[in-house]
């Protein structure tokens, strides 16, 4: 059977780690051999397989219905999808060598710890982050992050401008003015100095936690 060989293969070990890291962070058994394609090759991963282990590990998640396709027009979950792309794109530079999974799942836990405070509706989820990643690291991509021109990272759409679609920028300029006008309402957000990639990330998700 499939998965007797995987099982007893040299990498058996690496691809249990795989599976049960996916299970983990919230990807349901279906989606988990689709995401493995890629690294393991011509071994074929069965939803059985992965059932398999998850039960064996008190990780499975037998979800069922359509995968996600969320849109992100949304101010709010575009900023998020920028901020979670932000973050795998540093992980991914990073760590050339790792496994995309590997840094896709690091990168979400990184996200998921920096949100630990926020409402859920805010929040995207494990299988929505993969989706993006897939529009993101396509050949062609349909999905690219890229800086507005007011130090905001952004998720565009192919055909878009950065600086249009800026929801950190679009959210500045739809505040009030501030009390005793001591700060133009329409000059770009000025994060402080980030030591590393989650300080940044922390410094965008506390603006729309405040506003």
């Amino acid at each position: 059977m499939v998965e007797d060989s995987l099982l007893s293969s040299k990498q058996s070990s690496k691809l249990i780690d795989a599976v049960t890291g996916l299970l983990r962070i919230g990807i349901r058994n279906s989606m988990v051999p689709q995401i493995l394609l890629k690294y393991v090759g011509n071994t074929r991963i069965t939803e059985a397989f992965v059932t398999q282990v998850g039960v064996a590990n008190d990780c499975s998640n037998p979800r069922k219905g359509p995968y996600p396709n969320r849109p992100i027009k949304n101010l709010r979950c575009r900023a998020q999808a920028g901020i979670f792309l932000y973050q795998f794109s540093i992980y991914k530079s990073a760590n050339p060598d790792c496994e995309e999974w590997e840094i896709f799942v690091k990168a979400f836990e990184e996200y998921a710890y920096c949100h630990k405070n926020l409402s859920t509706y805010d929040y995207l989820n494990a299988e929505e982050c993969w989706t993006l990643v897939k529009q993101f690291n396509n050949r062609t991509p349909s999905l690219s992050l890229l800086n507005c021109g007011s130090g905001h990272w952004t998720a565009i759409y192919r055909g878009e401008l950065a600086q249009e679609v800026c929801p950190i920028c679009a959210r500045l300029h739809a505040m009030p003015p501030p009390v005793n006008g001591s700060q133009n309402r329409s000059e770009p957000l000025q994060f402080p100095n980030a030591s590393g990639p989650i300080s940044l990330v922390q410094c965008q998700m506390d603006f729309f936690r405040a506003s």
